[in-house]
């Protein structure tokens, strides 16, 4: 039944504030991969990954190498095998530089002098010259050793090792011992490298090692190999990001950067910890547009902006909203049960042009309504916990200010106005 006095108004037009937000450091030791490269992005500058990875001790035939053996040991090779992580960010058809560098710290004493975790902010000691470089090119999917980057290292290094074998030497007792003698590597990208950060596995079915192969002639040759597998419980990588040339060249940990300051632009990345901040100041106008205003519905529409994304850089799939009180409480948004929208996840438009992400904020928006000023709260937007902890998956949205109004990060708002007397 139609009633004059009530009337339904869509508004799509409520102001925003958007601030970009350095948060405090991520662990990265304990999940399941290591980072290697350098990135140089015009949004978020120049991002380099180097990562530490001590070994433990291997297990060898010791009957073979006991000096009463009639076994003849003959030392073929070694080498390094890093196993490749399906996660990469940037083009990995470039050519890269790998420089493996001996550490002169001791991991293992790091790792209980930092409580057990390691910190992308964090690094460890290590010569002043890289131990072996190697160009390489990332194999595309179902190449020849697509899964894999193999390194020859100097004979020198295998042939210590089985000469410390030959004579049952003390540091093959435990980890402890191998890591006093041999403290690990660290993996660093060239300095003119500039196109892709690689990622490498650190789990239980599949670790980098250094491999040594060697031949036993005893009534017969066989070729046979003796792998020294990282310990995982020790490998962390270093992540660091110079933005000096950004339009985010002024932010600190200490306070955000708002987005009248970048260019109009907000933004989110993974493991640096960029999130993203959204206040709506003028929200309380909305009750000028009748007598008696209620919110009927209020979804948040997130749009990427124009080319910030591609094939080598691809939008993260999922978003994460958060609602932050003014006493710090943090509570996440989730998928509203009035509605059939998946909170945060990546959508396609109708017509395939735009991505967008979308949240139903409706209690939200109802709440701040009410709220006194000192009590308003925050939205932040992050990344997802799995590409926050485990990737550089980014995202750059445009303010309400952003010069392509296509693009604009967006709240649609349907109010219910009665007019009764």
């Amino acid at each position: 039944m139609y009633d004059e006095n009530v009337r339904n108004v869509v508004v799509d037009t409520t102001s925003m504030d958007l601030s970009t937000v350095l948060n405090d450091s991520t662990a990265t030791s304990g999940i399941s991969k290591i980072f290697m490269g350098r990135y140089d992005s015009p949004d978020f500058g120049t991002t380099v990954a180097e990562s530490y990875v001590s070994f433990s001790v291997p297990s060898y035939s010791r009957s073979d190498f006991n000096k009463e053996s009639n076994v003849k040991i003959t030392f073929d090779s070694v080498c390094i095998i890093l196993p490749y992580d399906k996660y990469s960010y940037g083009d990995t058809t470039k050519t890269q530089t790998i420089n493996i560098t001996r550490l002169t710290d001791k991991l293992n004493d790091l790792y209980s002098a930092h409580l057990s975790k390691f910190y992308n902010n964090q690094t460890a000691a290590s010569e002043s010259a890289p131990y072996l470089t190697k160009t390489f090119r990332r194999p595309l999917p179902a190449q020849q050793n697509d899964s894999t980057l193999i390194i020859r290292m100097p004979d020198q290094f295998g042939l210590e090792l089985l000469d410390s074998m030959r004579t049952q030497s003390s540091i093959f007792n435990n980890d402890d011992e191998f890591i006093k003698f041999f403290k690990g590597f660290k993996f660093s990208a060239g300095s003119d490298d500039k196109y892709c950060i690689n990622a490498f596995k650190m789990t239980s079915t599949s670790l980098p090692r250094i491999r040594i192969y060697y031949k036993a002639n005893d009534l017969e040759v066989l070729d046979k190999t003796i792998d020294i597998n990282a310990n995982s419980n020790y490998a962390f990588s270093h992540i660091s990001q110079d933005r000096s040339n950004t339009p985010l060249k002024n932010l600190t940990s200490l306070s955000g950067i708002s987005s009248g300051l970048t260019g109009n632009k907000a933004y989110l990345q993974g493991m640096v910890g960029l999130s993203t901040e959204l206040t709506f100041p003028n929200i309380r106008s909305l009750m000028q547009y009748g007598k008696y205003t209620n919110v009927d519905a209020a979804i948040l529409y997130v749009y990427p902006t124009k080319n910030s994304y591609n094939d080598f850089t691809p939008l993260p799939k999922n978003l994460k909203l958060n609602f932050v009180s003014k006493l710090g409480n943090v509570k996440e948004i989730l998928e509203s049960s009035t509605t059939s929208l998946t909170a945060g996840a990546l959508n396609q438009d109708p017509f395939g042009i735009r991505y967008y992400y979308a949240f139903d904020i409706t209690s939200f928006i109802k709440s701040e309504i009410k709220a006194p000023d000192m009590d308003k709260g925050t939205l932040q937007l992050n990344l997802s916990d799995t590409d926050k902890a485990n990737s550089l998956k980014s995202l750059i949205i445009g303010d309400s200010g952003y010069p392509d109004s296509d693009y604009r990060i967006k709240l649609v708002i349907q109010l219910l106005i009665y007019n009764y007397d």
